[in-house]
């Protein structure tokens, strides 16, 4: 089983762990050890929770034929990321294949990758629907 990432933060040029069990971790490991290190930066939780909340509205406020074609917001997803072409082929034994649509997990797509994704959706839901749940979701919304 892999470990979990340390997080680390830039500080005045050094990589600097960002609480007490990363230090721990660094900590650990032998003084003048070469390491492999692969930077990567944290999704956004919060637009990733934005995301499945406006789709869930935009699912909410569907007619009854197309609630029948995307009754949640993770049908909504799946079809949205299909026609959007982030699919892979998955191949079978006989040479025939089904599509499968990419992950957005949070360690699978970077936060460029996945704002890109979400305002290609949300053109997309406001071309289709003619309205922008992520906005009617900001505007119903007291701010914090």
């Amino acid at each position: 089983m892999a470990k979990p990432a340390i997080l680390m933060r830039k500080e005045r040029g050094h990589l600097v762990p960002i609480d007490s069990w990363a230090f721990e971790q660094l900590d650990a490991l032998p003084e003048g050890k070469e390491l492999s290190v692969r930077i990567t930066q944290p999704r956004s939780i919060g637009r990733l929770n934005w995301y499945w909340a406006g789709l869930g509205l935009l699912v909410e406020n569907l007619d009854d034929e197309d609630r029948a074609k995307w009754p949640n917001a993770r049908k909504m997803h799946n079809a949205f990321l299909e026609a959007l072409g982030y699919v892979e082929k998955i191949w079978r034994i006989d040479g025939s294949f089904r599509i499968q649509v990419d992950s957005i997990a949070l360690d699978n797509m970077t936060e460029e990758e996945f704002a890109q994704l979400f305002e290609n959706v949300r053109a997309m839901a406001v071309r289709l629907f003619g309205y922008d749940p992520w906005q009617v979701w900001m505007d119903e919304r007291p701010p914090r």
